[in-house]
């Protein structure tokens, strides 16, 4: 699969000093970034997901522990 990426000169050199940093292609840094944000946003999701539940489960409860 094929990708153009535009950047202007402060991506472009922010870029070239993470990629240098840790050894790779600045390819490889991008690839690495866009995963990593993508574990980030499914870890949050997560969270989201079995806070929504625990609140349904035991909101009325906790609701009712905060008025005593």
């Amino acid at each position: 699969m094929s990708l153009t990426l535009r950047t202007d000169a402060e991506l472009d050199e922010a870029l070239a000093t993470i990629a240098a940093a840790k050894g790779v292609s600045k390819q490889e840094a991008i690839r690495q970034a866009i995963l990593a944000e993508a574990a980030r946003l499914g870890y949050l999701r997560r969270g989201m997901d079995s806070y929504a539940r625990m609140k349904e489960a035991w909101g009325p409860v906790l609701t009712r522990l905060g008025e005593s």
